[in-house]
């Protein structure tokens, strides 16, 4: 199916987003539908959450989208787990003896 534009109230976007709309062309928005007329050309909708600009760290607001999209947690693990994983380090060795492992290209 197709995915329609959305008409969100002004008053749910970040601040300054009315006056410089711009300023916000790289940013990544989660929004619901509310409602869509069968013969509607856009559908009206609340706007969720304003993750961020995929130009300031794309991975991050990528995986934070995704994460979303499916309902999964996102927030850091409380101190009593951190606590429990022991401190290692990755070397360029370890990166190396990985890489007999990558599938991609074969």
């Amino acid at each position: 199916g197709r995915v329609p534009r959305l008409l969100i109230p002004l008053k749910e976007f970040p601040t300054g987003f009315r006056e410089r709309p711009k300023d916000f062309d790289d940013n990544l928005m989660v929004a619901k539908v509310d409602r869509w007329e069968r013969d509607g050309k856009f559908a009206f909708g609340t706007l969720l959450k304003a993750i961020g600009s995929g130009t300031e760290d794309l991975v991050e607001s990528a995986t934070e989208g995704i994460l979303d999209e499916y309902g999964l947690d996102s927030s850091e693990f409380p101190d009593d787990i951190n606590s429990e994983i022991p401190e290692f380090q990755i070397t360029p060795q370890d990166v190396a003896d990985r890489s007999q492992f990558d599938f991609r290209k074969k």
